[in-house]
C-alpha cells in the first residue's frame, strides 16, 4: 500500500511518499521501487495498481508541456487522454471483481498539483493539500495540522506526515521520497 501527500504552494508543489510495496503479504523494500517519478518536465506518485504506475513511468511518452496553455485545459485535452491511451496500449484494465482494484495519482505540472483517478477525472483543492493511497488521509489530516506555509516548512511537513502515516498504517513505511516542482511563471 502507499501513503502519498502533496502541498501546493504559490509557485511550487511538493510531494512525497514512502516506500514500501506490499503484495501477497509481502513487504518489498528497494531503491529502485519508487512511488514518485519525474518525466519529461512532470512530477507524478501513483497508488494502487503498481502496473499503472509501471505504464506511466517507463511506457508512457508524456505529451510536451505547454507552458502557456491554461493548465486544466492541457491536462484534460492533452495529459490524461494521452495517458489513457498508454494505459490502454499496453493492457492494464480495472479488474471490477476486486475493490481495491484502480489507482490514484498526483500530477505537478508547470508548479501546480492535479489529484488523478483511474477514470481519469481530475481534482483541485483550494486549500492545496492532497493525500492519495491506504495511507493518504492519514497523512493528510497530518500535513494539514502541520500548516506548512514555503517550501521548506513544507518539505519538512510532507515527511513528517508519511511517517505519521507510516506509524499508523502497517501497509506503509520505508525511505521517503520527496519531490518539490516549482512553476516557470508563464502562465
Amino acid at each position: 500500500m502507499t501513503a502519498i501527500v502533496g502541498i501546493q504552494l504559490k509557485d511550487s508543489a511538493v510531494i512525497a511518499a514512502d516506500a514500501l510495496i506490499t503484495y501477497n503479504g509481502r513487504k518489498y523494500e528497494s531503491a529502485s521501487m519508487v512511488k514518485i517519478f519525474e518525466k519529461a518536465g512532470y512530477t507524478f506518485g501513483f497508488a494502487g495498481d503498481s502496473q499503472a504506475a509501471d505504464i506511466a513511468a517507463y511506457l508512457w511518452t508524456p505529451p510536451r508541456i505547454a507552458y502557456t496553455k491554461d493548465p486544466v485545459t492541457f491536462l484534460v485535452g492533452t495529459v490524461l487522454p494521452s495517458l489513457r491511451k498508454a494505459m490502454t496500449e499496453h493492457g492494464y484494465v480495472i479488474d471490477a471483481a476486486d475493490k481495491e482494484s484502480g489507482w490514484d495519482a498526483l500530477f505537478i505540472i508547470n508548479g501546480r498539483m492535479f489529484e488523478v483517478d483511474h477514470y481519469f477525472s481530475w481534482s483541485q483543492d483550494d486549500k492545496g493539500y492532497y493525500g492519495v493511497g491506504a495511507g493518504g488521509a492519514t497523512a493528510l489530516g497530518a500535513v494539514v495540522a502541520l500548516a506548512p506555509t514555503d517550501e521548506e516548512t513544507a518539505k519538512a511537513a510532507a515527511i513528517r506526515a508519511i511517517q505519521i502515516s507510516a506509524d499508523y498504517n502497517d501497509s506503509v513505511g520505508g525511505a521517503i521520497q520527496v519531490i518539490t516542482q516549482r512553476s516557470r511563471n508563464v502562465h
